[in-house]
């Protein structure tokens, strides 16, 4: 069973009206700037017209908002739509591309099935692993917060297309092979 796209990030505590008074989003670029606030000309000399955020050490840009911290691709959703979800794919991997078209809404599962290969694997492809104690390739995908073996092969190109296969029955439009 899916767990539920809500996680504890479900309720902002800024408002639509709040977000669209604060900052201005480019659809194109991704990126938010501070717009000028009324009264508040340190703030303004200082902040306004500039670019809103900063990027944390796992690659997302965080927005503050009222001592807040906020992830930019869900201030993004939240500026476009005034809805506020808390599992937003970026499609094409990046963490800092907020641009609207790499934004999409997705499941734990989904999210899982986009992501990148692990850094130590020797193959250039997610979920295939070199197996030294039988000189074969090794295909695995993990369903349902699961590990399941696709099997051993001879060849890395063998594995892949057994991951290929499995992640797009399982993953649909959100599997990525490498």
């Amino acid at each position: 069973m899916l767990r539920a796209n809500r996680t504890r990030a479900d309720k902002p505590k800024v408002t639509h009206d709040e977000v669209l008074s604060l900052l201005q989003y480019d659809l194109k670029t991704g990126e938010f700037v501070w717009l000028e606030r009324l009264g508040c000309k340190a703030w303004n000399t200082r902040y306004a017209g500039k670019v809103a955020g900063r990027l944390n050490d796992q690659g997302y840009v965080i927005i503050e908002i009222f001592d807040k911290p906020y992830r930019a691709h869900q201030l993004a959703w939240f500026y476009v739509t005034s809805d506020w979800i808390a599992r937003i794919d970026h499609e094409d991997t990046d963490r800092s591309n907020n641009a609207w078209l790499n934004l999409r809404e997705a499941t734990i599962v989904q999210n899982a099935g986009n992501s990148r290969r692990h850094k130590d694997s020797l193959s250039t492809n997610k979920c295939v692993y070199f197996y030294p104690k039988r000189n074969k390739w090794l295909a695995k995908i993990c369903i349902n917060y699961k590990q399941k073996y696709l099997g051993y092969f001879d060849s890395e190109i063998e594995a892949v297309e057994a991951y290929k296969m499995a992640a797009e029955a399982h993953f649909g439009e959100f599997a990525r092979v490498a």
